[in-house]
């Protein structure tokens, strides 16, 4: 995939390939592999993209089942074969028809496949073409204007349907709750195009406005819908309310409804209107008491409100799911109980799967720094006698070793990374506070030019030519064009700190901001907005990094708490290559030995389906354990070898049984999973580059961080894990498996035991998530094992069932005798099952007939097994027959 997004990036930047950004809208792309979400980036999967001047930005499509999206059902079932013939005859492919490669991906259940399905049905794709493709005008890095192509999101998609959904339902009001950074200002200018043509359809005449809390924001929404094409009328007076309707779509500020505005026909033509409201961060000043909310729902009682938010205000306090009308002033200031209930949801764990957003890492204040900045609490109170707290830590003593430690940090961070483009936002305790630090920073790069600093106090290196810039953004500070130049600047990277307090901590995005240094507790969905405004997509950066001088555990395990409890409310049920040792071995090797050599390693790879390299790609990609995989790759390797030295020595008979290309093309597939899956497991690391930034920077701090967290927001993360886990188990088709068993009932017993808890805290869903997610990838490996097995048998469930019962690991390459007769045994049977399926009404005379069969093909074979052996199989494979036959079989 990466390299894949490499080649379009080069060959757009030729100029004879420019035309194909405007003829080409679409562009999918796949390895046939399930999406590997480990970390959020692109490695194996089913991409789409549109063209684009830069890199393109690859984006999964994962399929919303449910019961709004009928136009899936017909595509879902098999292909005739007069349609599989005319494809390939049309594409004069017939020859692949009887291929082994092509049957397993006639399968509906491919990966590629099912996204195949989901995003070129005729309706989707017709969709993404007509409204889903948008050129918007952009500043690139170099300051120039550019033309971007954009392509909609997966949930901005399905969140589009839903609305559709909804208003064909009547529904006046709801919400849609996508993650911050999910792109709803997009999500709005999508369906601004496709609601105008689904109102114009019933004789409606939609009008579209964008409503905000704040003056920025208003500008801010004006911008982005300018940017895509839109006409927009920015409401700057109260009066202008009352105008006619102008442009595309009008953006306002809440505070500019009075009581007596109407939104209401002043053309003279009796017009059928429709007014539509997206009411953007919706859990913010929304209050249902205040006049701004009531003026806005009476200017149009008909009106359909649509409310967008990344974090809505809900209830911290266990509930009942019975409960749903709370009498509690509270949930009078639930963004559901405002809004409506929640059209469409996109979560914050979802996004950093899909690569829209960035995981959080918080990194704790060692003790040892704690203590010195407790010392000095005390200390300025022992001066100045009792004062209020936020004081003291505005206090000068105070400031100044916090001040040394952020930017020490902040310093080391640009080493780390090698990148000194990355920028840091304290979040004072007080705007007193932010401006003594802002002050302090001012005095220290005083002393930098004037080189009057002494050598362990500031971190930036005075021989260096830069010199650190930073902002102070207070409500109070300068005014409001100053502060929006600063911000500018901030974003474009010409200021590297910005101090704040109250301001940018909602609905600031700048995709630098690395490093955000929490100096004051942030409670509930503030908490949860003010976090999420450095988990912006930025260059190569897998993470953004939260400096924890609060101590906001606690409180982010609360908010946590909180969230879970209402996604609950709302749930619906090592590069690999050539061994350094010499690859021909001793010269001198014999024949005997090559041939011994070669029939251990062609054993281990029975239990492969070799022989269809489609199969063996997915069986490849399905293994999670390298030390499997290495023996895997070590017996092709051997095999490799040992064709080199037979035809070096000359020995044409052994040749004869190795297909070199073929074990070439298997080699390269599993070099490829082992190389997927080291960059899977080093993805959380720092890479070789990073290190060798810090090995070469000799530097030494005297604070340091102590841990390095991840703040994983819980939210579904339990409902996921159980969904997923008891769809694994589900999957599986060998129920009488003592270790199904097994893992089964310690899936239930986790179950019921989380159902008892009444007062469970973050910690136990965090410790039955993990249990989930341990059960998980047992019975992932166990269906993998099982998947495996059954391509041995050409798919058969029933051969493959059979052999884990006569075997005690379920391994061929343990037990080939046992194997190559059940295979002959397979063919035979069947053969007799289609010319005479009546056989199967006498289950004592199949099970005679079998055993004749199995004893006639050892024989035929020249191999040797017990009669007991023989009377198991003859049972058990004549049992699995009627069992099929009769539909009596229970898992």
């Amino acid at each position: 995939m990466n390299s894949e997004a490499d080649r379009q990036e080069s060959r757009f930047r030729m100029i004879n390939a420019r035309k194909h950004i405007n003829i080409t809208q679409i562009t999918t792309f796949s390895d046939n592999l399930s999406y590997d979400e480990t970390f959020g980036f692109q490695m194996q999967g089913s991409y789409y993209a549109t063209t684009s001047k830069g890199k393109p930005k690859f984006n999964s499509f994962k399929e919303e089942r449910g019961s709004g999206f009928p136009e899936l059902a017909d595509q879902l079932l098999p292909q005739s074969e007069e349609t599989i013939d005319e494809i390939l005859k049309d594409n004069n492919k017939s020859i692949l028809k009887n291929s082994s490669e092509f049957q397993t991906n006639c399968s509906e259940n491919t990966p590629l496949n099912k996204f195949l399905t989901s995003i070129y049905s005729k309706s989707r794709l017709h969709m993404f073409l007509q409204y889903g493709i948008v050129y918007v005008n952009e500043i690139n890095k170099a300051g120039q204007p550019e033309i971007q192509k954009h392509i909609m999101r997966y949930p901005q998609f399905f969140a589009t349907k839903a609305i559709e959904n909804s208003l064909n339902n009547d529904v006046k009001k709801g919400v849609i709750w996508h993650t911050q950074g999910s792109g709803k200002t997009a999500l709005t200018y999508f369906n601004v195009r496709y609601l105008t043509d689904f109102y114009q359809k019933k004789g409606i005449v939609p009008h579209f406005y964008f409503i905000v809390d704040r003056l920025d924001l208003a500008q801010q929404a004006k911008d982005e819908f300018v940017k895509r094409g839109l006409k927009v009328k920015l409401i700057t007076d109260k009066s202008e309310l009352n105008q006619d309707f102008e442009g595309d779509i009008v953006v306002v500020n809440i505070q500019k409804f009075k009581g007596d505005t109407k939104f209401t026909d002043y053309s003279g033509y009796k017009l059928n209107i429709q007014n539509i409201y997206f009411i953007d961060e919706a859990h913010r000043s929304y209050n249902p008491k205040g006049s701004y909310l009531v003026n806005l729902y009476n200017t149009d009682e008909k009106s359909i409100k649509i409310a967008l938010t990344g974090t809505p205000l809900i209830i911290y306090k266990k509930h009942s799911k019975d409960d749903e009308e709370l009498s509690d002033k509270e949930e009078l200031k639930t963004t559901r109980s405002i809004f409506g209930n929640y059209i469409h949801k996109y979560y914050y764990n979802q996004s950093i799967a899909d690569g829209y957003t960035l995981r959080l890492m918080r990194e704790e204040i060692q003790t040892e720094y704690k203590e010195q900045l407790k010392n000095k609490f005390n200390e300025i109170k022992v001066e100045l006698g009792s004062l209020d707290k936020k004081k003291v830590a505005a206090h000068p003593k105070f400031v100044k070793p916090m001040l040394n430690y952020l930017l020490k940090d902040l310093k080391e961070a640009r080493v780390r990374f090698g990148d000194d483009s990355i920028g840091g936002m304290v979040v004072a305790d007080s705007s007193d506070q932010a401006r003594e630090l802002f002050n302090q920073f001012n005095s220290l790069q005083e002393q930098v030019l004037t080189s009057s600093l002494e050598d362990d106090v500031f971190p930036i290196d005075p021989k260096s030519p830069k010199r650190l810039k930073a902002a102070l953004i207070l409500h109070d500070e300068n005014d409001k064009i100053t502060r929006e130049e600063q911000v500018k600047a901030f974003k474009n990277g010409k200021i590297d700190i910005l101090f704040v307090y109250s301001m940018l901590l909602t609905g600031f995005d700048a995709p630098r901001l690395k490093k955000l240094y929490l100096g004051r507790k942030i409670k509930a969905h503030n908490l949860l907005q003010t976090l999420t405004r450095v988990n912006r997509p930025y260059k190569s950066f897998r993470s953004s990094y939260v400096v924890d001088f609060a101590d906001i555990s606690k409180e982010f395990d609360e908010t946590n708490q909180a969230y879970f409890d209402e996604l609950t409310r709302e749930y619906d049920t090592d590069s690999t290559g050539e061994e350094s040792s010499n690859v021909f071995g001793s010269l001198f090797v014999s024949k005997e030995e090559v041939q011994n050599k070669l029939i251990f390693a062609q054993r281990i790879l029975l239990d492969y389906t070799t022989d269809d390299k489609e199969v063996f790609s997915h069986e490849v990609s399905q293994i999670q354990d390298r030390q499997i995989l290495n023996e895997l790759r070590k017996a092709l390797v051997n095999i490799r070898e040992c064709y080199n030295m037979a035809r070096l020595l000359k020995f044409t008979d052994l040749l004869e049984k190795i297909d070199n290309q073929e074990i070439s093309q298997l080699l390269s597939e599993v070099s490829n999973r082992l190389t997927t899956m080291t960059l899977l497991e080093n993805a959380d690391d720092s890479t070789s580059e990073q290190l060798l930034n810090l090995a070469m920077y000799n530097t030494e701090f005297f604070f340091k961080k102590v841990d390095e967290s991840e703040l994983a927001l819980a939210a579904n993360d339990i409902q996921e894990n159980a969904r997923k886990t008891a769809s694994e188990i589900q999957r599986n088709w060998d129920h009488k498996d003592p270790e199904w068993i097994s893992l089964y009932e310690e899936f239930q017993r986790i179950l019921n035991k989380q159902r008892m808890l009444e007062n469970a805290t973050i910690e136990d869903y965090k410790r039955t998530s993990k249990a989930f997610d341990n059960i998980y990838k047992q019975i992932h490996e166990l269906n993998r094992k099982n998947t495996q097995l059954s391509h041995k048998f050409k798919g058969d469930q029933k051969y493959a069932r059979t052999f884990k019962r006569l075997t005690n690991n379920g391994k061929i390459s343990h037990n080939i005798n046992i194997y190559e007769i059940m295979s002959e045994t397979k063919e035979a049977l069947d053969e007799k099952v289609i010319n005479n399926q009546g056989i199967l009404n006498n289950r004592a005379y199949f099970e005679l007939d079998a055993t004749s069969v199995s004893r006639k093909v050892m024989k035929n074979l020249n191999l040797v097994i017990t009669p007991k052996i023989i009377t198991d199989l003859s049972k058990l494979i004549s049992n699995e027959y009627y069992q099929e036959f009769t539909g009596e079989y229970i898992y």
